[in-house]
């Protein structure tokens, strides 16, 4: 029996994507972890998050740690929260101040868009007290909190930031934690091979306290959980000689989490379609999506065969070798641009390069990112989603030892 939930091929596993917080009734194996977030998160107003690459930073944030927010777990705040999750990219404050200017958070109501915008930018650049002016000004009820989110803090180390721009954006954060007049709390997600990065910021480390939460690998016991809880909500079973087989092929390697979560994603797909009457998902099913990380191959070649025509072939190819060899960064080989430089680069109209790029970053694939829940617009940043596409994909590294000669 398929349950309301589940009634789609794609809701039990989300794949290479991070959770997003309406999915946390999915979101299984961190229990332990979003108890040891609340309190730090209890003990300290600033939380800073960190692991390698594909380990699961955001989706403990989305799908784990603002849940347990919303449920009431954080003591002494209430139930009420208003969340602002947003990635810096090449401009912190104007992203934090398009977050923040939606009237869910603390956008000012009976102004337009452009206008709620443009006021609480103004205010955020004024000093560091920016962020806690524009709460203030927001006049919430006492009985609300205000948590930011920045995603992918790294960008202010990635990307093209001026310094000052960086360390402006960093201080409205260390005011609105250090403080206890309002009740906002902050939370950075990054990379590992960032971390001592953090110390150009003067004060960012003495706030992490006892030092950033590295999100561990998930045990035997959780990844059990992580596969069978969601396949149990959308109400379906996971026969033991599949299970044993994913916990073996998963391993303890933690950055083989994104393709481990494709693989429970294309599986659950695959036995969708080739389902029988009280059939549990089993291996038939695994083997035919190419086990992992076969499955990320198969997969990424459907979508290269999805693509129309031949030249929408060689945008692919052009784009995801600039995507991949294009680094200045020697700790990444992933790098990450803007659609406008993107096609610059390449030499391609936009149009043309963004029907490629959506072909890629549909829901049910997410090998590009942004997610596709984003629309896509000149100044967003693009970037493979994960490593393991490159490692896994022969044409996608052909493609990058071409661009590289």
């Amino acid at each position: 029996m398929i349950s309301e939930f589940g009634a789609s091929p794609s809701r039990a596993y989300v794949g290479l994507r991070a959770f997003a917080p309406r999915e946390h009734i999915l979101f299984f194996g961190r229990a332990a972890d979003t108890n040891n977030l609340l309190a730090r998160l209890e003990r300290d107003r600033l939380l800073a998050v960190t692991g390698a690459a594909g380990t699961g930073k955001s989706s403990l944030i989305l799908a784990g740690l603002l849940p347990a927010l919303h449920g009431g777990l954080l003591p002494g705040t209430g139930r009420r929260w208003r969340t602002a999750v947003f990635r810096p990219g090449g401009d912190a404050i104007g992203a934090l101040a398009r977050t923040l200017s939606a009237r869910e958070i603390i956008g000012p109501d009976g102004w337009d868009k452009t206008e709620r915008e443009a006021v609480i930018d103004a205010v955020l650049r004024h000093g560091s007290l920016g962020l806690l002016d524009a709460v203030r000004q927001a006049r919430l009820p006492p009985t609300e909190n205000l948590l930011v989110v920045v995603d992918q803090f790294e960008d202010l180390f990635r990307l093209a930031v001026r310094t000052e721009d960086s360390e402006a954006f960093v201080k409205l954060l260390l005011e609105a934690a250090g403080q206890v007049e309002l009740p906002i709390y902050v939370v950075l997600i990054f990379r590992a091979a960032y971390l001592g990065d953090c110390a150009r910021f003067r004060g960012l480390p003495e706030t992490m306290g006892d030092g950033p939460h590295l999100v561990p690998r998930l045990t035997r016991d959780e990844a059990r959980e992580a596969i069978t809880g969601p396949a149990k909500v959308c109400g379906a079973e996971v026969a033991p000689r599949l299970l044993d087989r994913l916990l073996n092929d998963l391993g303890s390697d933690p950055e083989r989490l994104p393709t481990f979560q494709h693989a429970l994603m294309r599986t659950w797909e695959s036995w969708w379609d080739m389902r029988r009457v009280n059939e549990p998902i089993d291996l038939r099913h695994y083997e035919a999506i190419g086990k992992m990380p076969g499955a990320l191959e198969q997969h990424a070649e459907e979508a290269f065969e999805e693509l129309p025509d031949e030249r929408s072939r060689a945008v692919a190819a052009k784009l995801f070798a600039a995507l991949a060899t294009n680094c200045t960064d020697g700790r990444e080989i992933r790098c990450v641009m803007k659609l406008k430089d993107l096609c610059a680069l390449i030499d391609e109209q936009e149009p043309k390069a963004a029907a490629v790029i959506e072909t890629f970053r549909r829901e049910d694939r997410s090998f590009l990112t942004p997610v596709a829940s984003l629309p896509l617009k000149s100044e967003s940043l693009l970037e493979i989603s994960y490593e393991n596409l490159i490692h896994n994909w022969p044409r996608l590294r052909a493609w990058a030892a071409r661009n590289e000669g």
